[in-house]
């Protein structure tokens, strides 16, 4: 058995024993709550060798830096959709998303995802308010399931 899944039920099973809820345990280790539960579900991030085979499928720019913004940030598809270009701070590599419940947040990006987003503006020939939008016209703004697609067919090509 994966020890990340026998660590996650283990902490699932004292939480659950000890009658705790996710915040309290969460405070107590000095972590997010939402850290705990990603323990408790086995989440794991993708490894490097994954995430380079990942980029090298990229076929565009506009690809690239969805790719790299969502790895950087962590961000949900639907608040990386609802980005305008009018929300990025370049130069404190950080944008305003608006999570669930209408919640604004402040995320930081890495200098890969500046770059390639710089150089998607650069490209584009629209004036459309969207930070990511179709790549052919009318260059409507990208939407959740136009995301996920591409991601699984990223995916999909590198394996």
């Amino acid at each position: 058995m994966n020890i990340k899944k026998l660590l996650g039920r283990r902490i699932k099973e004292l939480r659950l024993k000890n009658k705790m809820k996710q915040a309290e345990l969460a405070e107590m280790l000095g972590v997010e709550p939402r850290s705990i539960s990603r323990i408790e579900s086995g989440f794991h991030f993708p490894k490097d060798e994954n995430l380079e085979k990942l980029r090298d499928t990229c076929s565009n720019v506009r690809d690239l830096a969805i790719l790299e913004l969502l790895i950087s940030t962590g961000m949900r598809v639907g608040e990386l959709t609802r980005l305008n270009i009018s929300d990025m701070n370049f130069q404190e590599r950080s944008c305003i998303v608006l999570g669930k419940g209408n919640s604004e947040r402040e995320v930081y990006f890495s200098a890969k995802s500046k770059m390639y987003i710089k150089k998607y503006l650069e490209t584009r020939a629209d004036n459309n308010e969207a930070l990511f939008v179709s790549l052919i016209k009318p260059y409507n703004r990208l939407g959740i399931s136009g995301v996920e697609i591409l991601i699984r067919n990223l995916g999909r090509k590198a394996n």
